[in-house]
């Protein structure tokens, strides 16, 4: 993959990466999507679809109230809060007003 397609990937993932971290991802990028061609390449005429290699039986809980977390424990850990609120950076750009 090359260097641009890396750094234009990075930055619709709102990444910042040094060059070193951009020829490491490239490359696992490249061993990941040779893993796909391979697995398109399989013969799979007859293979019933399933959403998961082995049969899973699921047992649903009982479901069980239980207290939650009070708003000064939830917003003990967070970075930054405004009060009662946790505080993000934004995250879409406005667009100018014309």
């Amino acid at each position: 993959m090359k260097r641009f397609d890396m750094r234009h990937l990075a930055s619709l993932a709102r990444l910042s990466l040094e060059r070193e971290e951009e020829e490491d991802l490239a490359r696992d990028l490249e061993k990941a999507l040779a893993f796909f061609q391979a697995l398109a390449r399989l013969d799979t005429e007859g293979v019933e679809p399933a959403p998961h290699p082995f049969s899973l039986t699921s047992r649903p809980r009982e479901d069980r109230q239980s207290p939650g977390l009070s708003r000064d424990q939830a917003l003990s850990n967070a970075p930054d809060r405004d009060g009662p609120f946790f505080r993000l950076p934004p995250v879409l750009e406005e667009e100018p007003r014309q």
